[in-house]
């Protein structure tokens, strides 16, 4: 007698992978600041010497350090799926991961977490203006001109603001990067929450020259 035939094994979505490693990396973070909170009051405590609480900043950097590099990395794999395919994705990953190792041993782990960070923005920049002319290059896992318009916009605007946390007390980059990525969240959470809104605006009024509807590009 024959066996029965098994189901064949569930594949899960490449999305699906990448939102799961995020959750994850955010959880342990969490998990670690919550330690750090507890461990500061049971073993240092508020009358110590600045040299220990210095010393248990320096440990507790160290513990979450790899999660927030694994952070970064997947922020920078998620800007250029929209934009390449899955195989030049994993050579992406290898390349940004020799990056930050390179760039970490001559000028430190901040610089290096700073480059990747603007490669990314750099790219995202060229995704958004792909986004806003409607490019058939992008695959979104939502259609829509202005859903695509607005995660786009989302998405530069986290970058941004990660650029700001490392230029924070640069009088001349601060202000620049943090009211950027303010308008950049503004738009993004507009087109996002209001798509359908715009669809109807934009349908009622009356087109300069004939093409396709804003609206329905995909």
């Amino acid at each position: 007698m024959s066996s029965p035939a098994f189901p064949v094994q569930r594949r899960f979505g490449y999305d699906f992978l990448l939102v799961l490693a995020t959750t994850v990396v955010l959880a342990v973070i969490s998990a670690l600041c919550i330690y750090s909170m507890f461990a500061y009051k049971t073993a240092v405590g508020a009358a110590a010497l600045p040299a220990a609480r210095a010393a248990h900043m320096a440990r507790m950097n160290g513990l979450v350090a790899p999660w927030l590099i694994a952070l970064i990395l997947i922020l920078a794999i998620c800007v250029p799926k929209r934009l390449l395919p899955v195989a030049w994705l994993h050579r992406l990953t290898g390349g940004l991961a020799i990056l930050v190792v390179g760039v970490s041993a001559w000028h430190g782990l901040p610089v290096a977490l700073l480059v990747v960070i603007i490669a990314a923005t750099i790219l995202q920049l060229v995704i958004l203006a792909l986004a806003v002319t409607g490019s058939p290059l992008l695959r979104f896992e939502r259609k829509g001109y202005w859903l695509r318009v607005g995660s786009a916009s989302l998405h530069l605007g986290l970058l941004l603001f990660l650029c700001d946390l490392h230029v924070v007390g640069h009088p001349g980059w601060h202000p620049f990067l943090f009211w950027a990525a303010t308008v950049s969240f503004a738009v993004g959470l507009t087109c996002s929450f209001y798509a359908d809104a715009l669809v109807r605006l934009v349908r009622q009024q009356p087109a300069s020259t004939p093409g396709p509807d804003p609206g329905e590009r995909a």
